[in-house]
């Protein structure tokens, strides 16, 4: 059985023949033999280099998130790749926050030991913006109210957003 997987962070291709394993974010096919390839403009598709021969997933994912936040410390990478799960939260939190400002926003990622809690850490995405810090709050709010409230319980306490 010959099945096509599209990669929603990188937007390739996998063509696998048998049965195809998922990660436990299930985001990324995993299959060592698996044969990748890059859609082109006009959609045709061009056989590449085969997945054991390229970044591991982890990798893949590391690089779209730093390409869309900025890293604050060297710890964001490890604590990413250790929780899995919160990829497809840091995704949708890119897209969805600038609604909530009327302003242009930028966004880093940054860890922050729990003080309460020993050894715990939480993954925090800061909103920077332009607005006066009473508009800023008030767009964090809405926010809260309107999408991360809901969404709070899929970061299993790892993850916060808050003003910068």
């Amino acid at each position: 059985m010959t099945e096509q997987l599209t990669s929603p962070i990188t937007n390739k291709v996998t063509v696998t023949s048998g049965s195809v394993a998922y990660a436990k974010s299930t985001i990324f096919p995993v299959k060592s033999e698996a044969k990748t390839y890059a859609r082109t403009s006009i959609g045709r598709r061009e056989e590449g280099e085969t997945s054991a021969d390229k970044a591991t997933p982890a990798d893949e994912l590391i690089s779209e998130l730093n390409g869309l936040y900025e890293f604050k410390d060297d710890l964001v990478e490890n604590f990413v790749v250790e929780n899995p799960s919160l990829s497809g939260l840091l995704f949708e939190a890119y897209k969805i926050i600038p609604g909530f400002f009327a302003s242009e926003v930028k966004m880093a990622l940054e860890v922050v030991a729990d003080p309460e809690a020993l050894g715990d850490r939480q993954l925090f995405v800061l909103i920077r913006t332009v607005l006066p810090r009473k508009e800023a709050r008030q767009g964090l709010a809405e926010l809260d109210q309107e999408w991360w409230l809901n969404a709070l319980p899929r970061a299993e306490g790892k993850m916060e957003i808050a003003l910068e």
